[in-house]
């Protein structure tokens, strides 16, 4: 009977063990620095970097205080040699005034009172010359007094198969006031103008005609009406 003789397995030192260990870290990093293509002075200098603190960011620049003072102003130009404007005249009015209204404060007894009304014909628009010394007083007291304003109340007859006449020649009595006021200087902002027109039926045949109230006012007429 022969006998086997076996070789006992050598052990590794534990001194040698933990050498290993901590020789594997730096093995893998500098394996993977040999596949990337580094060399050994940037892996020296990378290792290093990775652990610098990040560098601290430059302070922001303060911008100046505004200037708070204000510039004087610069001198007025002198004006010492522009001649003086000449005088102005007024133009001639375009309606001649009463003789009562030339003097100072009074105004012509037609408008001192109050009101005016200014008869028409029926189916007649225009004006008659015998209205003109009327309106002659009334742009008198409108240009002495100045806050006042006037009301121009137009009444006119028209057939009742036609609604639309009455009031139509009413409304042109009314226009044509205000346009020879306003042909006399008065601003036509102050003449407010109504037109109110009233039907008027025929009678049949054989039928007498309606009598009219002598104390009621005339339907064909134009009320002036002063305003504070």
């Amino acid at each position: 009977m022969s006998a086997v003789m076996t070789r006992p397995h050598p052990t590794t030192p534990p001194q040698a063990a933990r050498s290993v260990a901590a020789a594997r870290p730096m093995a893998v990093l500098l394996a993977v620095t040999v596949a990337l293509g580094a060399t050994a002075p940037a892996l020296a200098q990378a290792v290093p970097a990775a652990t610098k603190p990040a560098a601290q960011r430059a302070p922001l620049p303060v911008p100046k205080s505004p200037d708070l003072n204000v510039a004087p102003l610069p001198a007025p130009a002198d004006q010492g040699d522009i001649p003086a404007a000449a005088p102005y005249t007024l133009p001639p009015q375009r309606l001649p005034v009463s003789a009562a209204v030339m003097e100072a404060g009074v105004l012509p007894a037609r408008v001192a009172q109050g009101n005016l009304t200014l008869l028409f014909r029926a189916g007649v628009e225009a004006l008659d010359d015998s209205m003109m010394p009327a309106l002659v007083d009334v742009a008198a007291r409108l240009k002495a007094r100045p806050g006042e304003r006037l009301d121009v109340h137009a009444h006119a007859t028209g057939p009742a198969d036609r609604a639309t006449d009455a009031r139509r020649t009413a409304l042109l009595r009314a226009r044509a006031v205000r346009d020879r006021l306003a042909s006399s200087g008065i601003d036509p902002l102050r003449l407010n103008i109504f037109a109110d027109g009233t039907l008027v039926s025929t009678p049949a045949a054989g039928q007498p005609l309606p009598v009219p109230d002598p104390k009621a006012p005339s339907p064909d007429r134009v009320d002036l009406v002063f305003r504070p």
